[in-house]
């Protein structure tokens, strides 16, 4: 991911700066997190931008509170700019592209990047001292039916040996 950050007087400058990032490396994810700042204006914009930021934050957090598919995930957002950024990490790639959706749908956002990582195994429902608990418990009928496997290996054996004609010599 390349990030763009600072301060431009227009849009037209931050969206020049975005489609040249583009072309200068296209298989990259570009976050423009500019700042459009009309000159006489600088203060009250970047007030105005920061409180938006908060706002998406805010928005996105209670939609996440929402979806219980997505509520128990580990997704970190931040939003500068109108640029949200979506971390952390989820199960599923249908969780990802739930959770960046939903990102888009917030008001005021212009971009989502999403940069969730999918991790199956990451959220375990057992509790790790259950954890421990239950791996013993499957050594334990893995042993089981490891010994069951020789008896009955041995049980063939001993009715091979004796179920053969006995020759007797006197």
């Amino acid at each position: 991911m390349i990030k763009l950050t600072g301060e431009c007087k227009l849009s037209a400058q931050k969206s020049q700066a975005e489609n040249l990032a583009k072309g200068a490396a296209p298989t990259n994810t570009i976050a423009n997190e500019i700042g459009v700042r009309p000159p006489g204006a600088e203060s009250q914009a970047g007030q105005v931008a920061s409180s938006l930021d908060n706002g998406i934050e805010g928005n996105f957090k209670a939609t996440l509170k929402a979806h219980k598919n997505l509520d128990d995930q580990s997704i970190n957002f931040s939003a500068k700019n109108g640029t949200s950024v979506l971390k952390g990490s989820v199960k599923t790639a249908a969780q990802k592209r739930e959770a960046g959706e939903l990102a888009k749908q917030v008001p005021n956002v212009e971009q989502v990047v999403n940069e969730i990582e999918i991790k199956p195994d990451k959220h375990s429902t057992i509790v790790p001292s259950m954890k421990s608990l239950v791996d013993c418990r499957l050594i334990e009928i893995r042993r089981e039916l490891s010994n069951r496997h020789l008896l009955a290996k041995s049980d063939q054996r001993f009715r091979r040996h004796f179920s053969r004609p006995r020759q007797h010599i006197w």
